[in-house]
């Protein structure tokens, strides 16, 4: 949505987010009734020229190089059940010169000793497993890389694992 947002779910704040065309979630467990239906309200608010966010060449009159102003909800709003623990999001910045990928993932509900397990692969086949005990970032170096190319479109998939006491957490 653009510019700013407050969800409401059956009747209490769920939470409220500023800014535009950047993703945003609200964990409303607590809000959800017992049974029965669920009622999710999204209110946005843009003031467009009005107001104070950035808006691009987007005005309330426009004229010349101006735009007529969109504003509102602009992608599907959905509800998603997770589990306790989960990686919400991850991250890979290759370094070709250097062999290696740096990976880091964001999670949510980890607890004390777990692990994430992140593995390099290619064509179905294990290159590299490293385990980290620590957030942020990683490097893993992949020895003798196969180079994405023209000629060559390869990639290799990367897949992030939470472990409990060595068993897949979630």
């Amino acid at each position: 949505m653009d510019w700013d947002c407050q969800v409401f779910v059956n009747g209490k704040k769920a939470g409220s987010h500023q800014g535009g065309y950047d993703p945003f979630s609200f964990d409303i467990t607590s809000l959800l009734n017992k049974s029965g239906n669920q009622e999710i309200v999204v209110r946005v608010w843009d003031p467009s020229d009005d107001g104070p966010q950035p808006r691009g060449k987007q005005v309330n009159k426009p004229h010349g190089i101006w735009y007529t102003p969109v504003t509102g909800i602009w992608q599907t709003v959905w509800t998603e059940q997770v589990p306790l623990t989960y990686i919400t999001s991850t991250r890979q910045t290759p370094d070709v010169d250097r062999k290696m990928v740096t990976v880091s993932a964001s999670t949510a509900g980890l607890q004390a000793g777990d692990v994430l397990r992140v593995q390099v692969k290619a064509k179905g086949e294990a290159v590299v497993e490293k385990d980290i005990i620590t957030s942020g970032d990683t490097e893993i170096t992949i020895s003798n890389p196969r180079l994405w190319s023209g000629a060559d479109p390869f990639l290799y998939d990367i897949f992030y694992t939470i472990l409990r006491n060595g068993k897949k957490a979630g």
